[in-house]
């Protein structure tokens, strides 16, 4: 799981200063989407979600704590005594981009009963998901990509953490998606990369290009999980926690089930930097 804190490891990577220290992706470039539950921009002046909560339907913004964790106390407060939902999960990227959920039915869990859920944002594996809003400005069309996410307790189901649609094949699934022992990496229908989890919550996908090798899968160790090939054609990031079966985000199947705190999508190689990411 994502630490609290910087690792040993950073030391190296991040700059500080006494009134405001650098954070994770202060020093790591290429960020297009970036939603965790961790602030990682220093200079991140957005909430981190808002939240509603099932008793009355309010919903209120929540931000970060001085720690740079969501403030999972005003979580908490807010919920009292019933259970709070993701309306929004802010992109922490300029530009907004946000993923979103209005129906209610559909929301992801972040609360149940009064009390904040540990392991992060919580998937049914059934009927919850987030859209991410504008996904056309997004567009990602030359290599690399990296895509990483922080999960728990995944299913034997395998689900979709991320997928997007090209414009003009409504069908093809490009995106991560994890059971409890398998990961893979969809580049197309019908080409995928699947590795083992072999240990940890934390996995990097790195495409680098078409190349033999280098698509690869990278779990906590740092190990070389599985590897394939394949073209990298207009992508546009849709959508979390689900696979869009069609490119204009209206039909979904294949939910997540397990919970999700962090997931960035970088249109630059970050496999060098998977230590610092997974230790933060």
């Amino acid at each position: 799981m994502l630490g609290l804190g910087l690792g040993i490891n950073k030391i190296s990577k991040i700059t500080h200063s006494v009134s405001n220290p650098d954070l994770i992706l202060d020093n790591i470039s290429g960020a297009k989407l970036a939603f965790s539950l961790h602030k990682l921009y220093k200079d991140y002046a957005g909430n981190c979600l808002k939240v509603r909560r099932s008793s009355d339907n309010a919903t209120q913004d929540i931000g970060f704590t001085l720690s740079n964790y969501v403030d999972s106390s005003a979580i908490a407060l807010f919920c009292s005594g019933t259970d709070g939902f993701i309306d929004t999960w802010y992109n922490q990227y300029p530009g907004g981009n946000n993923a979103t959920q209005a129906s209610t039915a559909n929301q992801p869990k972040i609360c149940s009963s009064g009390t904040f859920i540990n392991d992060g944002i919580l998937f049914n594996g059934a009927d919850s998901f987030l859209v991410i809003s504008k996904y056309a400005d997004i567009n990602i069309t030359t290599s690399p990509l990296a895509i990483y996410a922080s999960h728990a307790n995944t299913t034997s189901t395998a689900g979709y953490v991320i997928t997007c649609n090209t414009d003009n094949y409504n069908t093809q699934q490009y995106g991560v998606r994890y059971s409890s022992t398998t990961s893979y990496f969809y580049l197309a229908d019908s080409i995928k990369v699947q590795g083992a989890i072999n240990s940890g919550n934390n996995l990097l996908f790195v495409w680098k290009s078409t190349s033999a090798s280098q698509t690869k899968i990278k779990n906590d160790n740092g190990e070389l999980t599985g590897t394939n090939s394949s073209n990298l054609s207009q992508r546009n990031f849709v959508v979390i926690g689900a696979r869009s079966n069609n490119a204009t985000a209206t039909s979904f199947s294949n939910f997540f089930a397990g919970n999700l705190k962090t997931v960035i999508i970088f249109n630059t190689d970050v496999e060098s930097e998977l230590t610092d990411l997974q230790n933060y």
